[in-house]
């Protein structure tokens, strides 16, 4: 590899990790919706246990809400995973960019220290 070809490669290696921010912040935010959901499902006791109709419909709304809980989670075990593919792979490109930095700086030092 020349050394004009270092800058060329800096750029790629900056976009590589641009484009995995990007998919770990996404990764992020849907898991974050996910749990937003499982935490709107909570619902308030009812306070007046005398209120038979409304304790019974408390009990069809619980089993709702706990049949809607398992899929959420489900879908919130997915995208944790992701989000664990997304962060390591961020790391990686992160690396990687930090790796072809100093290269650069290295061969623009040595050219500025040679003149």
């Amino acid at each position: 590899m020349t050394r004009p070809d270092l800058p060329r490669l800096q750029r790629l290696a900056e976009l590589a990790f641009d484009k995995s921010r990007a998919a770990l912040t996404e990764a992020a935010q849907k898991a974050q919706a996910s749990r937003d959901a499982l935490a709107r499902l909570d619902l308030a006791p009812t306070r007046d246990r005398d209120d038979l109709a409304l304790l019974q419909q408390e009990m069809v709304y619980d089993r709702w809400a706990e049949s809607r809980r398992a899929e959420i989670n489900l879908i919130y075990a997915g995208q944790r995973a992701e989000l664990l593919l997304a962060t390591e792979a961020a790391r990686r490109e992160f690396g990687r960019l930090q790796a072809i930095s100093r290269l650069v700086d290295r061969t623009a030092s040595r050219r500025g220290g040679g003149i």
